[in-house]
């Protein structure tokens, strides 16, 4: 992650450069702490596949990723 925003914030850098210029970066480097806390990288914390409900997310059921989009 920390690479990533060194790369994208040198304004040293053209292709950084043109990449601020042609897109918004959201960086959010965890959604899913609850849980990864439970030992679940892909699962939330009631043992759903977080990556499932991407499209279209339930504001009660996935709020992190609700709130993201």
């Amino acid at each position: 992650m920390e690479g990533i925003i060194n790369f994208l914030t040198n304004t040293k850098d053209l292709r950084a450069n043109l990449l601020r210029k042609m897109f918004v970066f959201m960086i959010v480097p965890m959604i899913n702490v609850d849980g990864v806390f439970h030992g679940h990288f892909r699962m939330d914390i009631h043992g759903k596949n977080l990556n499932r409900f991407y499209l279209n997310p339930d504001s009660k059921q996935q709020p992190a990723i609700y709130a993201i989009k």
